[in-house]
Order: C-alpha cells, then sequence, then structure tokens
C-alpha cells in the first residue's frame, strides 16, 4: 500500500469509470492462532482525553479496509511491525464464497508469501533488488506508509482541527477534515479525508477516506455515482513482540528464480515475473531446480505456453511459462513472463 498524493491506500481514482456496485461485508475481528490479529473492520477506541500515551511508537499493528467498485466485499489487512522493523501482513480475499488469508512478510531485504489454503506450508521468497518497481524507487516500509509525519504536503499544511482532545487507541489526538474535487476525464471526484493526530508525535494514527466519483451524462441521462472508501487505524503491540517467519519459510522459500528474473510480482495466490531467458530456458530451470529441491514434476501440459505442476509432500506448485503478450498489439514480445501458484 503506497500513498499517492497523500491519500489513503494509494487508490487510483480512474478507476470509477467502472462505477459497479460494491458490497459491505465484514468479518468479525478474531485472534488469530499465536496471538495474531486477523483482517476486519479497521476500528478505533474512541472517547474523550482522559490518560494517553503519546511516546514514541516502536512495535504497531494497523488495520486497515476498504470498499471499491470492483469487488463486491471490502478488502482487508492488519500488518505488524515488531521493533527491528519486522513485517507481517494479512491480508483477507474472498473466492468462490470462501475466506482465505494470505500472509507477507519483509525481514531485511527478504520479502515472502504464504496463504492459509495450504497452512503456510509452501513459501515464496524473494530478494527486494528483483521486486517490480525496485529500480524506480526503493520499497516502502510500513513504518515509512503510517507512520509519516503529518502534515507531508500543501494540501495538510492548511489543515485546521475541527475536534481536539480525542483518545484514539491510547493516543491523545486531534482530528483534522480534508475535502478535495478534481476532474479525471468525465469522471467529477470529490473526496473527503478525515484524520486523527497524535499530539506531539504528529502521527497520522487513524485516517478514512471517502471518494465519490460522478460521471457526466447526457442531458436526458440521469448522471451515475460510485462511492470508493478506506481506513486505518494505528495501534501500538506491547510487551516482548517479535515477528516470526513460518518454517516453510525459514529456508529461503520453496520456489527458485532464475538468474535474470525481474519485475517481480510477489503475491501468495499468484506470483509474476518476467525474464530475457526464452521459454523453453526457463523451463529447463525449473525442471532441474526443482528436481534438486525435492519437488517432483507430475504433469506437463501446454504448447505455446508450459504449465508444469510439481507435487512434495500433499503440496503442489504451480508453474507456468510463456511468452508475454503485449496488451496493445495482443502480440507476443522478446521476453518470458512466468506465473507461480501455490496450490
Amino acid at each position: 500500500m503506497v500513498f499517492t498524493d497523500g491519500s489513503l491506500l494509494g487508490f487510483v481514482f480512474a478507476a470509477l469509470l467502472a462505477l459497479a456496485a460494491c458490497g459491505n461485508v465484514s468479518p468479525p475481528h478474531q485472534p488469530a492462532e499465536g496471538g495474531q490479529a486477523q483482517p476486519g473492520t479497521a476500528s478505533s477506541e474512541v472517547g474523550l482525553a482522559s490518560s494517553a500515551d503519546n511516546s514514541p511508537i516502536v512495535a504497531f499493528r494497523v488495520r486497515t479496509r476498504a470498499v471499491s467498485p470492483q469487488s463486491s466485499q471490502p478488502h482487508e489487512s492488519v500488518v505488524e511491525v515488531d521493533a527491528q522493523g519486522r513485517e507481517r501482513r494479512q491480508s483477507l480475499f474472498v473466492k468462490d464464497g470462501e475466506q482465505e488469508l494470505h500472509f507477507s512478510y519483509v525481514v531485511g531485504k527478504m520479502h515472502y508469501a504464504t496463504r492459509s489454503a495450504n497452512r503456510e506450508r509452501s513459501c515464496i521468497a524473494v530478494d527486494e533488488q528483483k521486486l517490480a518497481g525496485s529500480g524506480e524507487q526503493p520499497y516502502l516500509r510500513a513504518s515509512d506508509i503510517y507512520l509519516r509525519p503529518f502534515p507531508e504536503n500543501d494540501a495538510e499544511q492548511s489543515a485546521q482541527p475541527v475536534e481536539s482532545g480525542i483518545i484514539v487507541n491510547g493516543f491523545l489526538t486531534d482530528r483534522y477534515v480534508l475535502t478535495s474535487t478534481e476532474k479525471i476525464g468525465d469522471v467529477q471526484l470529490e473526496e473527503t479525508r478525515e484524520l486523527w493526530v497524535a499530539r506531539g508525535l504528529n502521527v497520522v494514527v487513524r485516517e478514512r477516506n471517502e471518494s465519490i466519483g460522478t460521471r457526466a451524462a447526457p442531458s436526458l441521462i440521469q448522471p451515475t455515482s460510485t462511492r470508493m472508501a478506506s481506513e486505518y487505524a494505528i495501534e501500538r503491540i506491547e510487551g516482548d513482540f517479535a515477528v516470526d517467519l513460518p518454517p516453510s519459510c525459514r529456508g529461503g522459500g520453496d520456489v527458485p528464480f532464475p538468474p535474470g528474473a525481474k519485475d517481480v510480482s510477489l503475491n501468495a495466490w499468484a506470483t509474476t515475473f518476467e525474464t530475457d531467458a526464452s521459454p523453453a530456458e526457463t523451463e529447463t530451470f525449473y525442471r532441474e531446480a526443482m528436481a534438486q529441491a525435492g519437488w517432483a514434476l507430475q504433469q506437463r501440459s501446454g504448447f505455446e505456453e508450459a504449465v508444469l505442476i510439481f507435487g512434495r509432500d500433499e503440496r503442489q506448485i504451480q508453474v507456468q511459462v510463456g511468452r508475454k503478450v503485449s496488451p496493445q498489439t495482443l502480440e507476443h514480445e522478446p521476453v518470458t513472463l512466468v506465473l507461480i501458484v501455490l496450490q
């Protein structure tokens, strides 16, 4: 999650052109195994000022929730960061009516992804330098995103508090409201942001964001509108808390990457990357590397695109290899695209 022009969760407002309906379903908060928090509504304890702790934030947890026109259910996640800066993110996904948790970890320069469908028994690990966009800008840690100073741009510089002395998750805060209007194509976008800023820390510990896009229409047709909303809240993690990798990730993950792998999009559901090696060379790499790691090739299908299914210990990993297709010309490019799925 990255902020764009100071807006929560980096919403791409042009997506409002989809103008589809969205749901508003949120599962209740429940503690995960090992005492870890699970995704749910990014609610906060809010009350009048009585007692609060505005000392520097060390270990913390962030609950996020976002609703968009492209999804019938909100996207929810929990991010946890320990005193060493190690991160653990849990994201709730819904597929075919079933809920599933995806997990990602950041330890040093290594990034890991697992999923609850196979009880985190398989793991993909990749060095940060191979991540998509890594050559353009450094990866933003959760601390960079959520513990950002306030104000950080011109709009926030001019903001005035509308309410003072509110306790949010143990922080003494002042509440600010920012509004903006922007035209994107034929969509008029109106955005409202509520920010609760911790006194002394000058950190936004809670934010709500609502965007309403109204699409222009001919005079005889009613204009249509779509709403996007998001929120997050920060809470301290007390005690001796440490992010710990699952056993499947401690050995460097189950899926190797060829030396020329680049633009890796790491995701427990489906990880993709590109390489300048040919599809045949890439398939040979995976046949040999997976065999050396103890994975047996169970099935191979496809002609121009090879689909390889490897198995080990009742686990399966699918590797799909083929030429990248240009979205403009629909022709094959001289780049190999690889898709990896933890099954």
